[in-house]
């Protein structure tokens, strides 16, 4: 059941045409614009480029390598796509891998990374992931 769960929800990331990719290779240091979740998914061509997502962790799936990042009411959310490990970022189509320790659902974070607009359309390439300004995932 888990299983199809994960299958499904791989799925929705692909259709929902907003979703985090782990496949830049260059980091990037120009200082990220921030903006929560309702107003980045509100008008995502306004923040094209650097950004710093705020938000709520959401469902996370460790064996997975993804963490939803939701507004408070929870009504807008995007997947950040995190791999751990090779499985993980084979499933997922990434190129980069990432360290660190998965968020706890209901937790306050902060995902930075850089927005980016393609044929099949946004995608969010993760850098870091932090809470209270702790680095709890960033890109390796």
């Amino acid at each position: 059941m888990k299983r199809s769960i994960a299958a499904v929800f791989v799925i929705m990331l692909v259709v929902t045409g907003l979703f985090g990719v782990a496949g830049c290779t260059e980091k990037d240091t120009t200082p990220a614009v921030t903006v929560g979740v309702s107003e980045l998914k509100g008008n995502p061509d306004k923040y094209l480029g650097n950004v710093r997502v705020t938000g709520l962790a959401g469902n996370v799936f460790p064996t997975d390598g993804v963490i939803e990042i939701a507004d408070a009411k929870a009504c807008c959310a995007i997947y950040l796509l995190v791999p751990f490990g090779d499985s993980q970022k084979s499933k997922l189509g990434a190129v980069n891998l990432y360290k660190g320790e998965m968020p706890q659902k209901g937790q306050e974070i902060e995902a930075e990374g850089l927005l980016q607009k393609g044929a099949n359309g946004y995608s969010f390439v993760v850098s870091k992931v932090l809470s209270n300004k702790k680095v709890l995932i960033e890109r390796i």
